[in-house]
């Protein structure tokens, strides 16, 4: 007995050396990083713990409220699994209205961020459109000639979110999101560049076509290697864009991606694109769009569509860092709390939630689901609360199946201007599984250099 005691003894003071160690190396490689003129005016937050023990290994200004970037996505995504549960799905209904010799499509949205989208079989453009144009062609309805969208009063009323700057929402990770999204609600535009820098870009097609009003095309070609640095400028419920900047020369279909702010015309330009091969049914000429559309009892169903499970959803929306996917979640959350499905419902939705487990409201002040806009505040110790939390729930492996590996890392980054941060689990050589999150904010200089920096200090966790 007296031989166990001292053994188990010994493995805990091992432990401790253990930690100790590596708070000495992290305490070490953080003072090294700051000391670089990249991070000379900038705020750092980070925290380490053990994850079977909870033991702290490490702080820094870990309840200091910087802006995190997508690694808020944790936040959103953690909350999700909780309170909308893994197997929710979204559902789409298309039903038939008559009206005297007329009748119409009526859509039944409510939210679903995976129409259209090609991340699954079931729910790209194609399969869908043909299922529905399959059931038009069976019904075979006269006069076919309005689509109509109905409800979605709460969830179309705040858009983009507060706080998101005219920089992003013209482009594809600023794009809106509403009761009825289309293809992610974003859309390519291809692109032919010149021989020398300075030489004007050509818009050669955008993909899928669509009515384009007007576009003020200042894209330039810039200099050899120097990437994509094109932006596009658009409001939400118009039809006209602008973009500037530059791609690199010599160039032929060089590919941008820009926000669809009026998905619901795309989608109703790529029905009758379908309608027109081979179907008996055509004259959808317009959309009608109103809060005061409502679903009558008369109306006949033609089909439902189910969105994929919400951990599959979750898998791209963390995966890939898709903005639009964290703001349904936040407003499908708080309608789901009897709640209007707006922004701030949402918000307020998901700090009470947090709160109530553990992690005080002060330490995640956002405005947003996604950490898109620069005016949230979140600490390293609430990130690593909520990864924690997560680690200890039925849900957890969907969860972290659905991080990045990066550096050779399980982790979730972020990046906006001067933004850096990393939030996630390492699991050691030993077995011993590490919880961390770092922020650092108001970096100076070029943000790849700030990134290898960065991993050197998150390298010695391993």
């Amino acid at each position: 007995m007296k031989k166990m005691v001292m053994l188990l003894g010994s493995f805990f003071v091992t432990g401790i050396l253990i930690a100790q160690n590596l708070s000495d190396r992290l305490k070490e490689g953080m003072a090294a990083l700051l000391k670089d003129e990249q991070f000379t005016y900038a705020i750092t937050g980070m925290m380490v713990t053990d994850a079977e023990s909870g033991q702290q290994i490490y702080s820094w200004n870990a309840d200091i409220g910087l802006a995190p970037a997508s690694c808020q996505k944790v936040i959103t995504s953690a909350a999700s699994f909780a309170l909308l549960k893994p197997e929710f799905r979204y559902q789409t209904r298309f039903t038939l209205r008559f009206q005297g010799d007329s009748s119409f499509l009526v859509l039944n949205p409510s939210g679903d961020p995976s129409l259209g989208s090609d991340r699954w079989s079931a729910t790209g453009s194609a399969a869908l459109l043909n299922s529905l144009a399959s059931a038009l062609e069976k019904r075979k309805p006269v006069n076919l000639s309005q689509t109509i969208l109905t409800t979605g009063a709460d969830l179309d009323f705040q858009r983009i979110p507060d706080g998101w700057i005219w920089q992003d929402i013209g482009n594809y990770y600023g794009a809106c999101a509403g009761s009825f999204n289309w293809m992610e609600n974003k859309f390519d535009w291809l692109l032919r560049s010149g021989n020398n820098s300075g030489d004007p870009v050509e818009i050669i097609r955008f993909v899928p076509d669509c009515d384009i009003k007007s576009v003020s095309n200042l894209i330039c070609t810039g200099e050899k290697g120097s990437g994509d640095k094109a932006y596009v400028y658009t409001n939400p419920g118009v039809k006209s864009y602008a973009a500037s900047g530059t791609i690199p020369p010599n160039q032929e279909n060089f590919k941008i991606t820009a926000a669809m702010h009026r998905p619901e015309d795309f989608f109703v330009s790529a029905l009758n694109d379908q309608l027109s091969k081979g179907f008996h049914v055509h004259g959808i000429k317009s959309f009608r769009f109103g809060n005061k559309v409502k679903v009558k009892k008369e109306d006949e169903l033609l089909m439902t569509y189910f969105s994929p499970s919400l951990d599959s959803l979750n898998y791209w929306f963390m995966k890939k860092s898709i903005n639009l996917y964290g703001e349904v979640f936040l407003k499908t959350i708080a309608l789901q709390e009897n709640k209007p499905g707006i922004n701030d419902s949402g918000v307020a939705v998901i700090r009470r939630f947090w709160q109530q487990n553990g992690i005080s409201q002060g330490a995640i002040k956002i405005i947003d689901g996604s950490g898109l806009s620069p005016a949230n505040r979140i600490t390293a110790h609430a990130l690593q609360q909520v990864l924690t939390y997560a680690s200890k729930q039925n849900w957890f492996a969907s969860f972290k199946n659905a991080l990045p590996v990066i550096n050779g890392i399980i982790m979730k980054d972020g990046y906006i201007s001067g933004v850096r941060s990393y939030a996630g689990y390492v699991k050691q050589n030993s077995g011993r599984v590490l919880i961390f999150a770092f922020i650092a904010n108001n970096i100076d200089g070029n943000p790849v250099a700030a990134k290898e920096k960065i991993w050197k200090v998150l390298d010695l966790l391993k």
